[in-house]
C-alpha cells in the first residue's frame, strides 16, 4: 500500500528526474543546435510541466515543486 508519504516522495522523484532529463537536453541543444532528438525531447519534457499530469504530481508536494516549473529552469539558466 503506498502511503500519502511515499506518494509525496515518488511525485518529486518523477519531477527531479524530469528537471534533470530538460537540463541535459537543454545543454546538448545549446553545443548541438542541430540536434533534432535533443530538440524534441526538450519539447516533450516543456509539455510534460504544462501538463495536468504535472499538476497532479504538484498537488502530492505543492510546497516542494513550484507552480510553473518551466519559469523557474528558464531562470536558473
Amino acid at each position: 500500500m503506498l502511503t500519502q508519504s511515499g506518494c509525496r516522495h515518488l511525485a518529486v522523484a518523477i519531477v527531479q528526474a524530469a528537471v534533470d532529463d530538460w537540463k541535459k537536453t537543454d545543454a546538448v541543444c545549446a553545443q548541438i543546435p542541430d540536434n533534432r532528438i535533443a530538440h524534441c525531447e526538450k519539447k516533450e519534457l516543456e509539455e510534460f510541466f504544462q501538463s495536468a499530469w504535472y499538476q497532479t504530481l504538484r498537488a502530492f508536494a505543492e510546497d516542494v515543486i513550484p507552480p510553473d516549473m518551466m519559469e523557474v529552469l528558464e531562470n536558473d539558466k
